[in-house]
């Protein structure tokens, strides 16, 4: 079992961080330290199960034959898969050894433009990646800010907004992989709701430079009275 600490932090006036920083800080803490995990591995699926507001580290094992630590007492968790590897599973735990609040820094431009959600559960916008951001955080924060600001347009009366995970996912770890500008398609593909919280799915892709990367994004919304 390996363990790496994770240099998180708020950002803006946001009383959680975001879920879009946790994964590629995991990520890259967990190649610092092991360079069995494949730079170019497939982020197969994410899952949170809170929000996450403190320092936290990433556990991990890749020899495939346990699993990580004790899961339910995990923040979130991350599988990778690559091909002739055993699945690696990151989990991000809270660091007990800082109780600190996490930094806050300023907020930053968004890497998407102004879009209309369509009535038949579709919108695209244009992405930008800026030059001073790692690509696939880039990625992750375009398709959040997407698919939160869709359910922002589609469900006035809804807040507490979350990025609870994804799955089915074609991203790779590796920068290379994402092109530093394209259009971001949105389809929802379901949507549940139990008692006043909305559980809803989206197939959301990215196209551009001759390639198309994509996920099924989970959020999840509260109804306000």
């Amino acid at each position: 079992m390996s363990t790496a600490p994770l240099d998180l932090y708020f950002r803006g006036s946001r009383y959680y961080i975001q879920g879009s920083l946790v994964i590629p800080t995991a990520l890259r803490a967990a190649e610092a330290v092991d360079g069995s995990i494949s730079r170019d591995a497939n982020i197969a699926q994410v899952d949170f199960r809170t929000i996450i507001d403190c320092h936290c580290v990433t556990s991990w094992d890749t020899t495939g034959e346990h699993d990580i630590g004790d899961i339910a007492k995990s923040l979130a968790t991350i599988v990778l898969r690559s091909n002739g590897e055993p699945v690696v599973k990151l989990g991000v735990y809270r660091d007990l050894d800082r109780t600190s609040a996490p930094p806050r820094i300023d907020d930053t431009q968004k890497v998407i433009a102004p879009f209309k959600a369509n009535d038949d559960g579709t919108a695209e916008t244009e992405f930008f990646c800026r030059s001073d951001e790692g690509r696939l955080d880039a990625f992750l924060r375009g398709v959040v800010e997407f698919n939160k600001n869709y359910y922002e347009q589609r469900y006035p009366g809804c807040g507490n907004i979350i990025f609870a995970g994804l799955f089915d996912s074609t991203m790779r770890t590796s920068d290379d992989f994402y092109p530093t500008n394209g259009i971001l398609l949105f389809r929802q593909l379901s949507v549940r709701k139990q008692g006043n919280r909305f559980l809803c799915v989206s197939e959301t892709k990215l196209t551009g430079r001759g390639s198309t990367c994509q996920a099924n994004v989970i959020f999840t919304l509260d109804e306000l009275d």
